[in-house]
């Protein structure tokens, strides 16, 4: 059954011959009762006219004429023969048209209107307004043949029509004195009022409109490719330097990409989704993505955990309240009011940035003032985008894309910041890395390497047993006597060239030094390489302190300087080694064989190495050197000791 409007009243339409018959007669009457008005106008119902109306982009609500589909649905043939005074017009709409009473749960219309090109040029125009529609499908009339034309509508796949645009419906071409007559049936949207059906506008010139529409695209689509440049560099950024701000950056700048791209249009080629899906994830997931990772990125770069941590929670806390209700609104809740809500949401979360960016700006810091420039660039792309909107200013691409050149803005100021960041954070790390690597030789001066590494690993070194340890003692002869002829600074100063050479020598031979006591110098080999085998090194790096000291004598006596005389001794056994304190630790060794070392260093003679005959057992058959035996002395607490005294073979 299908519904007509006579005298404001509707009445039901049977499709039988009778009624047919009766319908045709009835007709027949409006239109000779209709006839003279229609003369005195020189515009019919639904006649759209170039020479009367037309601008680019007119509303034709006026001209359209249109009829509910109630039970059945009927062909364009049965709704080409009806006459016009059979269906609605705009001007006669009952009060309560946007009322779902005026047509109950009715959303299938048939519209049909005319196109009269009665000027003197070419018209390639096009009629477009698939928003409200689910389908459409559209029928034109021209030369007497009715021929389908194209099929679209929000809900149809982009492959099945004939334009892939969602807006466009049909285009023509009508030369001077042509005219085409158009039947559309459209369902409309359940979003959508039945006030949106006569929502049908033409614009001028079919071509030049799709080739400035590829323009504006190919425009947009070079500013999105620089967010999403932007968000590439950020991640090679990550990469390099492993700051996570750079990985929040990324998704955010990921986000922005995906909201400004129609990635329904895109997605609707490879699968077409419900419509229930499609608003969700364009208007919704992408901003609530946004909110999230601009969350992140915030309170990242500005350390709002230590800086503000009440206002982090809070902020934390209405961050994912908005983006829980941002997902489930489309999903299961309708109307103005939810809608109203989520718009407030996003409001509040853009109140909660803009308060700490500017509360930390005010104090100087540096992150903030970056962040605090570049959210107003951006809402001030916002705000153009709303006035041109609103018609406050002239429209243009600019204004259209003013939204897009916000972010893109706010974009790059931030990705300046990080790079200022990142700088300053390199720079900190080598300063760091500097303090660190003098720290470290420092530590490695002051402990042997593997003990210095157990140390910075662990915070404390145990104890260990080494089996051989060749340890070296020495000291100066009447040290006492000869520090009385020399004033504080000359003293310190021999004893300091003295130790400095000293340490050189076992640097050369890569032996440990242990500790210097007033003046005595102590030294160990073995420390690092268990057993006797570096025994030879140590012998050689006291024979050649001894030859320094003849060197330094021969040249300080002339200029009547006094100069030192020395005794080393050398004894190899085991020792415990460990550090001792926490306050200027130092590491130290112990045992018996440190005891005798000490006496045999006590027993030497100046100018000689004295050397144990323990240790002698290890090098007694090196070629280099010869030995000198000395009786037996008696040593506190160790009895008669057998030592020897060591030197170079040219020595002898």
């Amino acid at each position: 059954m299908i519904s007509v409007k006579i005298s404001d009243k509707r009445i039901p339409l049977r499709t039988n011959r009778l009624s047919r018959l009766l319908l045709i007669g009835v007709s027949f009457l409006f239109f000779i009762c209709s006839a003279s008005a229609l003369a005195e106008s020189g515009d019919g119902e639904g006649d759209f006219y170039y020479s009367h109306h037309f601008e680019d982009g007119f509303l034709l609500k006026e001209f359209i004429l249109f009829i509910p589909e109630d039970t059945r649905r009927y062909s364009v043939e049965e709704i080409a023969a009806l006459p016009d005074s059979l269906f609605y017009t705009h001007e006669d709409l009952p009060d309560s048209f946007g009322d779902t009473r005026t047509f109950g749960d009715t959303r299938t219309f048939w519209l049909k209107f005319r196109v009269v090109n009665d000027t003197d040029e070419r018209r390639l125009d096009y009629v477009a307004s698939a928003f409200a529609y689910d389908s459409v499908e559209i029928y034109s009339k021209k030369y007497g043949s009715l021929d389908f034309d194209a099929l679209t509508g929000y809900g149809i796949n982009p492959r099945l029509k004939r334009i892939p645009f969602r807006r466009s419906l049909v285009n023509f071409d009508l030369r001077p004195g042509e005219e085409i007559e158009l039947f559309i049936r459209g369902t409309l949207r359940e979003t959508r009022s039945h006030l949106a059906i006569a929502n049908i506008f033409i614009f001028e010139d079919f071509y030049a409109t799709n080739i400035n529409v590829y323009y504006r695209n190919f425009n947009r689509i070079f500013m999105i490719t620089i967010l999403f440049i932007l968000a590439v560099f950020s991640l090679v950024i990550f990469f390099t330097f492993r700051e996570r701000i750079f990985i929040t950056y990324a998704v955010l700048m990921t986000f922005f990409t995906l909201y400004f791209l129609d990635l329904n249009f895109l997605i609707d080629y490879l699968v077409f989704l419900p419509n229930i899906f499609k608003n969700p994830l364009t208007n919704n997931i992408f901003s609530v993505g946004i909110v999230l990772f601009l969350y992140l990125f915030i309170s990242g770069f500005l350390d709002l955990r230590s800086k503000k941590p009440r206002y982090h929670r809070i902020f934390l806390f209405f961050t994912i309240v908005t983006c829980i209700y941002g997902i489930i609104r489309p999903l299961f809740l309708s109307g103005i009011w939810p809608g109203q809500l989520l718009n407030s949401l996003f409001i509040i979360f853009t109140v909660l940035c803009f308060i700490p960016i500017v509360q930390l700006s005010l104090k100087g810091i540096k992150e903030a003032k970056v962040l605090f420039y570049s959210m107003v660039l951006m809402f001030v792309g916002v705000l153009i985008h709303l006035l041109n909107l609103m018609r406050i200013l002239p429209t243009g691409e600019f204004g259209e894309n003013s939204f897009l050149w916000g972010v893109i803005a706010f974009s790059g100021t931030l990705f300046y910041g990080l790079f200022d960041k990142i700088n300053t954070v390199q720079r900190e790390k080598i300063q760091f890395r500097a303090e660190k690597e003098k720290t470290d030789e420092l530590l490695f001066n002051i402990l042997p390497y593997d003990v210095a590494l157990e140390l910075k690993e662990k915070g404390y070194c145990e104890a260990r047993d080494f089996d051989n340890v060749s340890v070296l003692f020495t000291d100066f002869k009447d040290f006492t006597t000869a520090a009385t002829k020399l004033s504080a600074k000359e003293l310190v100063d021999e004893v300091n060239a003295c130790f400095v050479a000293f340490d050189h020598i076992i640097e050369k031979y890569q032996i440990e030094k242990i500790k210097t006591i007033g003046d005595s110098y102590m030294a160990a080999v073995g420390l690092q390489h268990r057993g006797g085998s570096r025994v030879k090194e140590i012998v050689l790096a006291g024979l050649e302190m001894q030859e320094f000291l003849i060197q330094r004598k021969e040249q300080l006596l002339p200029e009547n300087h006094q100069a030192f005389e020395m005794r080393v001794g050398i004894h190899t056994g085991p020792v415990v080694a460990g550090i001792v304190g926490v306050k200027k630790f130092q590491y130290d060794i112990w045992g018996d064989t440190v005891n005798t070392a000490s006496r045999v260093e006590t027993y030497g003679k100046a100018g000689k190495v004295n050397i144990s005959d323990h240790t002698y057992q290890f090098i007694k058959d090196e070629p280099e050197f010869t030995f000198e035996k000395r009786d037996a002395l008696e040593v506190k607490g160790k009895g008669k000791v057998s030592m020897w005294f060591v030197s170079r073979k040219h020595e002898v």
